[in-house]
């Protein structure tokens, strides 16, 4: 079947969504959870939004817990954690996105890297730093989600993913402790943690 070259439905957004999700042990749930979305297109403008949840299941912020969502352009995240981020799987009905405590972004640097070895992101607000590590990066992966199939349920969601084999999470220089699990992502069995180097959602048109 031969597939029209322009997509009528509306861009939602455009830019990059990477992820890190721990484990305590093998056999738990994941404990730790981290996106950092990256922004070039949205209706809110461009910006950077990482969402934290090292309590997952606590109603609190920090510092009473370490739940938090860093960001520079708070329009837009709150946009993204209403529609995106507490639809998908494993941020959903997790009580600790709700008491997250909201830090101005002040500088992030993003050290892509040959994608093959090591990524690093290191986020600065006026007293804290959160560095992300990727290590052991597969090869580029194709994906093409219909509306039936997202996290959303309403849109198209078209994505060049990068697994990682390894990852680490440092909050002011202290490593959160965690270790990957497997995800059952895309019909793949995929570790939990990859970088998502072109992401696009599409709201069909009709």
């Amino acid at each position: 079947m031969k597939r029209p070259s322009i997509n009528p439905g509306r861009v939602e957004w455009s830019g990059e969504r990477h992820c890190i999700f721990l484990k305590a042990s093998e056999n738990t749930e994941f404990a730790v959870l981290i996106t950092l979305v990256r922004i070039v297109l949205s209706p809110y403008g461009k910006g950077n939004a990482a969402f934290l949840l090292a309590s997952p299941d606590q109603d609190a912020g920090w510092p009473n817990a370490p739940n938090l969502i860093l960001t520079d352009n708070q329009s837009l995240a709150r946009w993204l954690r209403d529609n995106w981020i507490q639809k998908m799987t494993p941020f959903a009905n997790r009580n600790g996105l709700r008491g997250s405590r909201w830090l101005d972004l002040q500088s992030i640097s993003w050290v892509p890297g040959d994608l093959k070895t090591e990524s690093k992101a290191k986020l600065r607000t006026s007293d804290l730093e959160l560095d992300l590590i990727w290590k052991s990066l597969g090869s580029p992966i194709p994906i093409a989600v219909s509306t039936s199939s997202s996290e959303t349920g309403k849109h198209e969601m078209h994505s060049v993913v990068i697994e990682a084999g390894g990852a680490s999470v440092a909050l002011n220089g202290r490593v959160i402790q965690g270790v990957l699990g497997n995800w059952q992502r895309f019909g793949l069995n995929m570790s939990s943690a990859s970088l998502s180097v072109s992401e696009t959602w599409i709201k069909p048109s009709g």
